[in-house]
C-alpha cells in the first residue's frame, strides 16, 4: 500500500495533535518525507524486523548524501543512521550476495564475505526531544 494506514482526505495536525487547515510547506515537506519512512518502517517491522535498542540503519542511494532527509529517517527509525563513501552503493549489498553465493561451497558466511566492507560512517542520530513526543507503532 501507498499510504500507511489508509485515509480518504486531507487530514493535518499541529505539534497539539488539533486539525488545521494547512501547514508551511517546509512542514508539509517533512510530513511527505516522515511518511514515506514511516511506511517503510512499518513493512519492516510486518516482515519481522523489530526496532530495538542498538538497531543500526545504513542508507543507500542518491538521498543518502542529503542530511536533512537521513535526519528524518534516524527520527523514525529511532536509531543511528550510516552510510558508506561509495558511489552506486545501492547495489553493494546485491554484490555482496552475489559473491556470498559464489564463495558459499568453500564454508565462507555472509560475514566473511563483508569483512573487508567499507566501514560506514555515523551521520545522524535521533533528536531526543522527537523520541518523547514519538508514539510507539
Amino acid at each position: 500500500m501507498e499510504i500507511t494506514p489508509p485515509v480518504i482526505g486531507v487530514h493535518r495536525f499541529d505539534s497539539a495533535d488539533y486539525e488545521v487547515s494547512s501547514l508551511s510547506p517546509q512542514v508539509e515537506v517533512r510530513a511527505v518525507v516522515e511518511g514515506q519512512f514511516l511506511s517503510r518502517r512499518l513493512h519492516a517491522e510486518r516482515l519481522g524486523y523489530s526496532i530495538i535498542p542498538g538497531t543500526r540503519v545504513l542508507a543507500t542511494g542518491r538521498a543518502s548524501s542529503n542530511k536533512e532527509i537521513l535526519q528524518v529517517l534516524s527520527d523514525v527509525f529511532n536509531a543511528p543512521v550510516y552510510t558508506i563513501d561509495l558511489s552506486d552503493s545501492t547495489c553493494l549489498g546485491s554484490a555482496y550476495r552475489a559473491l556470498h553465493g559464489l564463495v558459499a561451497e568453500s564454508g565462507a558466511s555472509f560475514v566473511d564475505v563483508v569483512k573487508k566492507a567499507p566501514e560506514p560512517r555515523l551521520v545522524a542520530t535521533p533528536h531526543p526531544k522527537v523520541m518523547m513526543m514519538r508514539a510507539p507503532l
